[in-house]
Parts: structure tokens; C-alpha cells; sequence
């Protein structure tokens, strides 16, 4: 036995021996062509397989940032990519460590966002045994644009891929790279001049098809969430030009406040139908409001995007560049977007007097509170169906979630947004259980950046199931799909040394952008989004 057991251990060595000086050379290279990229920054998990990596970022200037738990890195990423607009590294080790980055690549892949997984693996020799924290990469993201298993230079080629198609399309990469024992390998130096920014090619798009447009005598303009890169301000010209109706997604804050815009996609679907309009121009993609896909399910809709995919099946769809719709000409008209939106303004005001302590009453309370500009964070689920039917001046950007429209990894993502510094401050509005599932995320908020206030609704679990017609007639309801609670999370956030009070009257919402947490206990929010259906409905919310 001894002897099997010293020939098993001289040939591993010798091939670990031949490896490593390879690998370092090509580690050079790889880490240089990501900082070439313009990354800047890369959110690490702990671990040490991973070490050389690691050492090789940190001497050509690209700032670290750790975290024990890789779903909330991933996530903390995603937010850093928001704020920042350029490609941000996420660092593992093998493992465990690479299947928690899979939520955060399903949403940067649905988001058009420039998510790049580097992820430790063991050499390839030690593929198929049972070596500890070896298991399975090959394609463990699903939603990656392109995987890349990197040894060598032989991969330069499906590297310079990986990053086209990035820039291209929008989305994440992943790269893997085979690593020998970190413990037998000197440290990798590297010199970090000579490093010339990659050229981007700039996006190709085909020609506007605008005929069925520009003959249309009653068109509305529609506009979902849009890609990451899009020009805001060119959008707003657009929104000028065409001088259509046009309805906006409750991502698109800026493009709501146009005079011609709706202020809540509901109430504008309960007052049009499709066959109101002789031209349906769709642009983007999803949307918050459900009826919205509904509306866009008509055959005369136009699609065109950038990238994204239409919220349903349409006839017509193109991928083009939304500045070429400048060149339209377009009849121009204008019907009862004012009374509308008076209506909307109205059913608000009904709502939260019928219930002061609902969701919607603290969070118009804290909105209007707020009289500089400032960017907010909505959180998936019941605050983002009750923030589409708002209309804020003051709001600069909102950031959501929306791609996989999942409610993890939103406090990693907040806190992500607010690692880069800037004097803008950030209002988060997140639910309870969305917090409860991203607890371990909170300890990031004494790193943070910019002026931050989290206001955390707590209505005693997933409120927005008690519009499922089983809430009334499952016995076993609250628990097994509002997952009802008692949980007061003041406490829990307040031992990891973060200011947090606890609120239980919307008139007592004081927002300061102090890194400071809020917990609001409310009463619910389903109703008062009931509510306000039935006020459009009624189209009279007197």
C-alpha cells in the first residue's frame, strides 16, 4: 500500500509542478484583460482556492470587496453595475461557493446587466473524484451569454467572445478558472502598466420600420423597463417628438413625469382598451402592471427594443436603436391624460384616508417627505405594484429588481447601489420577508457610500397573496402562502449596530439619509392596491 500511495502523490506533484508555472503566466494575462475591460471592481466570497486570483486584482488597483455569503456578493454586484454602469467581477471558490451565485446570474442575465462570474475550479485532473470542494462547473449557469473554462492562452480567443458578447447583448459571462493547490504555489506578481482599454464595438441595429406609424391617426406610445444603457435623456426628446399618449412602466420614473404620460398603467388600462388606438407602439420590456400584457397581447402592436424581450408574444418585433425613432413623423394628439391622472391622485387620497396605517400611506408619506432629488430602490412583490401607480417629482432614477422579479438579494443589491460614493441620496422601500431572506446583507450597510435610508414595510408576511381567490377559501392560507409572522426585525438589524427605530404611524415617517433603517408596521397593502382598482374601474374616485 505504501508504495501505490508515494507513486499517487509523485505524479499529482508532477504535474502540479508542470502546471504552475503555466497558470501564472496565463493568470497574468486573463486578470489584464478584465481590468482592459474597465472593471473596476470585484466582489469577492471568502476562500482559497481562489487566493491567486485575488492577490493578481488587488496589485493592478481593482477594489476588493468581501463578503462571507456569495448570493449576497452576487447580488451586491448587481447593485455596484447599476450605479456605476460599466462590468463588475464576482470572485469564488469551487464549490458550494459557485451554485449561490446562481440567482444573481439568472437576474443579471434577465436585466441586460454585465455580471462577470470568475469561479475557482480544481485542475482538471481532479474532475470525477471525490477531492474535496470539487464538484461539477460545467455549465452550472444556465443564463450565462457564454462559459469559459480558462487554462491557458489557448482560450484567449473564446475569452475575447465572451466579452463581445457581453458588450453586445447585455448579460452575464462566466469564466472559470482550473486552479492547483494555492497552499504549493508562490504568490503570481504582476506588473500592472501597459494595459490599454479594449475597443467596444458599438451595437448594430436594423433600420425602424415606420409605416404602420407614421400613417397612424390615434397612436399611444407604451414603454416598458428598459435596457441598462439606454439614454434617458434621448428618450424624453423622443417622448417630445412623437407627442403620442404614452404609458410608462414604475421603473421608468423620469419618462412618468412627461406631460403627456399617464401616471399608473392600471388606471390606463382600465380606461382604453387596444382597439382605442390604431397604433400601439411597444417599446422595452417587462412590466410591473399585469394588465399591461393584456393591453400589449393586440395584433396591431409594434415592438421594438434594444435587447429586451416583449412581456408576450407579439407579431411584430424588431430589434433596433431607439434613437432611429426620432426620424418618425407622426400625427400628433393628445386625449384625457390630465383627468386620469387626476382620478389616480384621488383613489390614492381615498385609499390611505380609509386606511392611514396601510402600506400605501407610509409610503406616499415618505415620498413626499423628501423634497431634494434622490434615487430609490423598490423592492419586488407588493411595494412595486404600489409604487406603478405613483407619480414622484423629485425621484431622479429608480432601481428594481425586475428581471427575475424574485424578491432575493434586494437589501445586497441596495447595498451595492450605494458601495460607489456619491452626494445623491438613496431611499430604499423593501418588504419583510424580502428582508428576512437577505438578513445576512444588512451587516454590508458601515461600508456604504452615500446618504442611506432603508424603509423596511412590515405587514406581517407576503400580503400581496391575499389578492389569490384561495386566500378566502384555503384553511391553511396565511401559513402556507402569506407565510404570516410576528417577526419585528428593529431588533435583529439594531444588534449589527445599525441605527434602525420602528414606525407605527405614516404622519411620524421621518426620512434621514443617515444609513438609517425604518421599520414601519402597517396594517397591509393588498387592500389599498384593491381599492384603487376598483376606483378606476369606477372611473370616478370622488
Amino acid at each position: 500500500m505504501g508504495g501505490i500511495e508515494y507513486q499517487v502523490n509523485w505524479v499529482y506533484k508532477g504535474i502540479s509542478s508542470q502546471m504552475m508555472k503555466q497558470s501564472k503566466a496565463d493568470i497574468d494575462i486573463l486578470v489584464k484583460k478584465i481590468k482592459a475591460m474597465g472593471v473596476t471592481t470585484c466582489c469577492m466570497g471568502a476562500g482559497s482556492r481562489s487566493s491567486q486570483l485575488v492577490h493578481a486584482f488587488n496589485q493592478l488597483g481593482i477594489q476588493m470587496i468581501p463578503f462571507i455569503d456569495e448570493r449576497v456578493v452576487g447580488y451586491m454586484a448587481i447593485g455596484i453595475i447599476k450605479a456605476v454602469q460599466q462590468p463588475v467581477v464576482v470572485l469564488t471558490t469551487s464549490g458550494t461557493a459557485v451554485s449561490n451565485l446562481c440567482p444573481a446570474m439568472t437576474e443579471a442575465a434577465n436585466s441586460h446587466l454585465p455580471l462577470i462570474a470568475i469561479t475557482a475550479d480544481r485542475p482538471k485532473h481532479m474532475q470525477g473524484t471525490s477531492a474535496n470542494q470539487t464538484i461539477n462547473q460545467v455549465g452550472i449557469f444556465q443564463d450565462a451569454l457564454v462559459e469559459v473554462h480558462w487554462e491557458n492562452q489557448a482560450q484567449l480567443v473564446m475569452l475575447d467572445q465572451a466579452f463581445d458578447a457581453m458588450h453586445l447583448r447585455g448579460g452575464p459571462i462566466h469564466i472559470n478558472v482550473h486552479l492547483e493547490d494555492p497552499v504549493r504555489e508562490e504568490l503570481i506578481q504582476i506588473k500592472a502598466d501597459n494595459i490599454m482599454p479594449c475597443i467596444k464595438e458599438k451595437r448594430a441595429f436594423a433600420q425602424c420600420p415606420t409605416k404602420t406609424i407614421e400613417t397612424a391617426k390615434n397612436g399611444v406610445v407604451c414603454i416598458g423597463q428598459l435596457e441598462p444603457w439606454v439614454d434617458v435623456n434621448m428618450m424624453e426628446t423622443l417622448l417630445d417628438h412623437v407627442h403620442w399618449p404614452v404609458v410608462v412602466d414604475g421603473s421608468q420614473a423620469r419618462l412618468k413625469r412627461h406631460p403627456n404620460a399617464y401616471h399608473s398603467s392600471d388606471a390606463f388600462c382600465v380606461k382604453h382598451s387596444a382597439q382605442d388606438f390604431d397604433a400601439i407602439l411597444y417599446l422595452g420590456g417587462r412590466w410591473v402592471s399585469k394588465k399591461m400584457a393584456d393591453f400589449l397581447s393586440a395584433e396591431h402592436v409594434t415592438h421594438y427594443s434594444e435587447g429586451a424581450h416583449p412581456v408576450v408574444h407579439v407579431t411584430k418585433s424588431n430589434q433596433i436603436d431607439y434613437a432611429s425613432l426620432l426620424t418618425l413623423t407622426t400625427q400628433h394628439r393628445s386625449i384625457g391624460i390630465k383627468e386620469v391622472n387626476e382620478n389616480v391622485n384621488l383613489a390614492i387620497q381615498k385609499s390611505i384616508k380609509n386606511d392611514p396605517r396601510c402600506d400605501l400611506s407610509f409610503m406616499v408619506s415618505a415620498l413626499a417627505s423628501i423634497d431634494q432629488p434622490f434615487d430609490c430602490f423598490i423592492s419586488n412583490s407588493l411595494p412595486i405594484r404600489l409604487f406603478d401607480q405613483l407619480c414622484i417629482q423629485t425621484i431622479r432614477q429608480v432601481h428594481v429588481n425586475r428581471g427575475a422579479s424574485g424578491i432575493d438579494g434586494n437589501i445586497a443589491t441596495i447595498m451595492g447601489l450605494s458601495m460607489m460614493k456619491t452626494h445623491v441620496p438613496l431611499l430604499a422601500i423593501v418588504g419583510d420577508l424580502a428582508s428576512v431572506y437577505d438578513l445576512n446583507a444588512f451587516f454590508l450597510m458601515s461600508r456604504v457610500q452615500r446618504p442611506l435610508c432603508i424603509m423596511l414595510i412590515n405587514n406581517g408576511g407576503g400580503d400581496i397573496f391575499s389578492l389569490l381567490p384561495s386566500a378566502r377559501k384555503q384553511p391553511n392560507f396565511n401559513d402556507q402562502f402569506k407565510l404570516s409572522h410576528s417577526y419585528r426585525l428593529a431588533p435583529i438589524i439594531g444588534a449589527m449596530g445599525i441605527n434602525v427605530t420602528t414606525c407605527k404611524d405614516s404622519r411620524d415617517v421621518d426620512i434621514q439619509f443617515d444609513q438609517h433603517v425604518i421599520e414601519c408596521i402597517t396594517t397591509g397593502g393588498a387592500n389599498a392596491l384593491t381599492q384603487l382598482q376598483l376606483a378606476f374601474n369606477q372611473g370616478d374616485s370622488h
